[in-house]
């Protein structure tokens, strides 16, 4: 019967149920785990949810041979196609399940989720975990919770967002991540941290299991009964597991990657590399695809010429553009001038006079172009401009490593074919060094409107592509390296005039008057430095100390000095190679990324400093120095302090190689050989005296 009082002829019910296996060949989600009693983090299984997007993933996208069809990595687009942030699992859900406390009849636990993917926010998500100890659930905080009772068993629940406070889990970046941590009461008779008990069995996002880490490499409790424990200097604090926890970006893991080439490949590549490439082509090893893209797209056709949008994007790992900021120039193909521009400025006018009515912004024939500084007015700006010209590295801040404005250009051609690409392009950051390449004609930009429902492209687009050589840069390195070690007093200190010693007659002597006079920190229009007078007279000098060893770990310090007065150190970089950083277990007061250029070799990371922490190096000074401490598993294959081991084979500072001590000098273990046979001749010398003075008494 319906409503009205008449009968329906026939009814029917559709039931649909959901296939995880169906709706996906991979898992969509992933689980990492940590504990208070165990320093390592175990993560995710590599490849977890597969690597099919690995070519695709954030940090290679914007690296192709054509950046310039690139769309915004926020950005939806048709059929939800997925750009994930490149890690070591390629999962678009992490779920961290950390150990927190364990108190008398309670035990704490955190959970974090981390959302990796750039075009996909999460609503109404739900989380579901299952654990013996949900059964006795005291508190759950920031999450709303409800037990999945089925089979009688209470061993289920379902995690679920508070509306209007964290039940939309946002895209991938620094909002990112939802958190909380929950309270369970103690069953005397089954609880134990033993065996990986205290770990959930399943985990289940918007309803489709995730991957768990293997039983065997769970954190497991410290070996109490072994002879030599790590010492509580190695464990990981709560405050840093904290940190590490609510961090949607897990920069304190190593990433290695899930596709590995062999040796050979590896050597043929490098070796095609250098036969195929200039010596203006300045291949880095260590950043082989790294390189400054000016894009120039025509976005509108003038009645003399057009309007073009010109976007600088710093591709490079771990080199950045410094204050005070990038230069650009050109020359032009044919008598073109510049009538306005937007978000930059031309550093000259030039002769304009055979202009009466509208006078252009630049009649130079080679104009020189330079970024507005912040708080210009919002008419004069432009999208990405007025940083004062600095771009961060691509590697430390993708966001930060685009620039761009708009120009008007007058004289010129009005369409493809009349339009002449401009050439001879030179580009300072902010000093010598880049080479660029000739403009190329590339398939044209696509956008997308503001609603996102309709896509437009540029009317042409060409390319210039920069690549950085140091010894463009300077003739002498910018930074140095020393070393020591617990094991040997011996302080190695850089190499005498490593950074040469053309500065020597104008150094100041730290402890002069000189040093703290007011003004001495005041930069010069010409960037000239003001050095510290030290033997090695360099800006940066960066010492490696092997600070301790433990049985499984070792531990590491750094510490970066600058020694220059006139220069602060923004957003500063520090790229070590070694091979035990594939097993980097903890990272204190930096931040770190793992640099994977070859992805069978894993031996090469990069350090920057934490955000309104200490990623400001200061001038010289009392406070013109950073330091961190490295802790690194040990592969018990390779590890040894023989031979300089235990110190780096290249550094970095900024993208320019520092120099390091002579490979004779490194510190060295003490020779037992030699000190055992002092000892046995001592000991020779000493029985033979007694024998002699028995001798004498008896006679």
């Amino acid at each position: 019967m319906d409503g009205t009082g008449h009968s329906r002829i026939v009814t029917w019910s559709l039931t649909c149920s959901y296939s995880q296996v169906l709706a996906s060949q991979n898992p969509t989600c992933c689980v990492s785990l940590s504990s208070f009693y165990n320093p390592m983090i175990t993560p995710c299984p590599y490849c977890a949810c597969g690597c099919q997007n690995k070519n695709n993933c954030a940090s290679n996208i914007c690296r192709d041979n054509d950046p310039s069809s690139v769309v915004s990595l926020k950005t939806v687009v048709q059929r939800n196609a997925s750009i994930l942030k490149c890690t070591d699992h390629m999962c678009p859900i992490r779920v961290h399940w950390h150990v927190k406390a364990n108190y008398r009849a309670y035990w704490r636990v955190r959970i974090a989720v981390a959302n990796f993917k750039y075009r996909m926010n999460y609503t109404q998500w739900t989380l579901v975990a299952q654990h013996p100890n949900l059964n006795k659930l005291a508190n759950v905080s920031s999450f709303f919770y409800k037990p999945l009772i089925h089979y009688n068993t209470n061993d289920t629940g379902m995690f679920y967002g508070i509306k209007n406070l964290n039940n939309l889990l946002m895209e991938a970046g620094t909002d990112g991540h939802v958190e909380s941590e929950l309270i369970l009461q103690k069953n005397t008779k089954e609880f134990t941290l033993k065996q990986g008990w205290a770990f959930p069995l399943m985990i289940y996002f918007n309803g489709d299991e995730c991957k768990m880490p293997l039983p065997d490499i769970y954190p497991s409790l410290p070996n109490f009964t072994n002879s030599n424990p790590i010492p509580s200097g190695g464990w990981i604090e709560e405050k840093e597991m904290q940190k590490s926890l609510s961090s949607a970006n897990p920069t304190h893991k190593i990433c290695l990657t899930c596709c590995s080439w062999s040796w050979m490949k590896f050597t043929f590549l490098a070796v095609l590399y250098c036969l195929i490439l200039s010596p203006a082509a300045a291949y880095d090893p260590l950043d082989p695809t790294g390189n400054i893209t000016i894009r120039w797209d025509v976005m509108s056709w003038t009645a003399d010429g057009y309007v073009a949008a010109v976007t600088m994007n710093n591709f490079q790992m771990y080199r950045q553009i410094p204050s005070p900021g990038w230069t650009l120039g050109w020359s032009w193909a044919k008598k073109e001038v510049i009538w306005t521009m937007v978000g930059a400025q031309t550093t000259e006018q030039g002769d304009c006079s055979k202009f009466k009515a509208t006078i252009p912004h630049c009649c130079k024939k080679t104009p020189t172009v330079v970024d507005l500084l912040p708080g210009v007015p919002y008419n004069q700006q432009f999208s990405n401009c007025c940083k004062g010209g600095v771009l961060a590295s691509w590697g430390q801040d993708p966001s930060a490593a685009v620039s761009g404005f708009q120009v008007s250009v007058g004289q010129a051609g009005t369409s493809n074919k009349t339009v002449k690409l401009p050439k001879n392009f030179t580009l300072l950051g902010p000093g010598p060094g880049y080479t660029c390449g000739p403009a190329k004609v590339v398939p044209s930009t696509v956008f997308l409107t503001a609603d996102r429902r309709r896509k437009t492209q540029a009317l042409m687009t060409w390319n210039v592509t920069c690549t950085y050589s140091q010894f463009l840069a300077s003739k002498n390195p910018s930074c140095c390296v020393s070393f020591s070690s617990f094991y040997n007093e011996t302080i190695v200190p850089c190499p005498s005039c490593a950074c040469g010693c053309h500065n020597k007659k104008n150094c100041v002597m730290s402890d002069s008057k000189l040093a703290h006079k007011a003004g001495i920190n005041t930069p010069k229009k010409d960037n000239s430095p003001l050095l510290q007078c030290t033997h090695h007279m360099c800006p940066i000098r960066v010492h490696w100390h092997v600070k301790q060893n433990y049985k499984d770990y070792w531990r590491v310090k750094m510490a970066v000095t600058n020694f220059n007065y006139r220069m602060n150190y923004t957003e500063w970089t520090l790229v070590v190679q070694h091979p035990n950083l594939n097993n980097v277990t903890q990272v204190f007061s930096f931040g770190y990324k793992p640099l994977v250029p070859y992805q069978s070799v894993n031996d090469t990371g990069m350090f920057y400093g934490m955000k309104f922490y200490n990623d400001l190096l200061m001038e010289a000074g009392p406070s013109g120095n950073i330091q961190s401490e490295v802790l690194m598993q040990k592969d018990q294959n390779t590890f040894t302090f023989k031979q300089g081991w235990a110190f780096p084979r290249k550094v970095y500072f900024n993208g320019d190689e520092c120099m390091l001590p002579p490979p004779d000098a490194y510190p060295s273990l003490p020779n037992s050989g030699h000190v055992n046979s002092i000892s046995i001749l001592q000991k020779a010398a000493s029985m033979l005296l007694i024998m002699f003075s028995l001798c004498l008494s008896l006679s």
